[in-house]
């Protein structure tokens, strides 16, 4: 998976393109529905948010943990808005990554390079 981050105001906004052809809830969405919303992040407490999804009967679509171990899934939610509801923990570590991108995404000129790795993010964010 390709994965590309921008912000707009306050929002951040994750680009997401699938690079082999294995199941997925994004190209199911896809191939459903074509290019477009998939789906929203609530800031949340992830257990919180797992138990009042999970309590109405929305079912989880795809889960796993972040390389530096913070849960995450994708519930089911299409039928009632369309999209994917994403929850993830957030820890001080993935907070303080979310601050670099913001603040990296606010000192940009809009201009020189304009495709910047998370691998220069400290550095970008100064």
């Amino acid at each position: 998976m390709r994965v590309a981050f921008g912000f707009s105001g306050g929002m951040l906004i994750e680009l997401l393109q699938q690079t082999n052809d294995g199941p997925s809830p994004f190209l199911d969405f896809l191939k459903d529905r074509g290019e477009g919303l998939h789906h929203v992040m609530p800031l949340t407490d992830f257990d919180v948010g797992h138990a009042r999804l999970s309590n109405v009967g929305h079912k989880i679509a795809y889960s796993g943990t972040m390389p530096s171990g913070e849960r995450f899934c994708l519930f089911d939610t299409r039928a009632v808005n369309g999209a994917y509801v994403e929850l993830m923990e957030l820890s001080s570590a993935m907070l303080g990554s979310l601050a670099l991108m913001e603040k990296a995404h606010a000192t940009w000129d809009g201009v020189t390079d304009p495709v910047r790795g998370i691998d220069r993010l400290a550095e970008l964010a100064g």
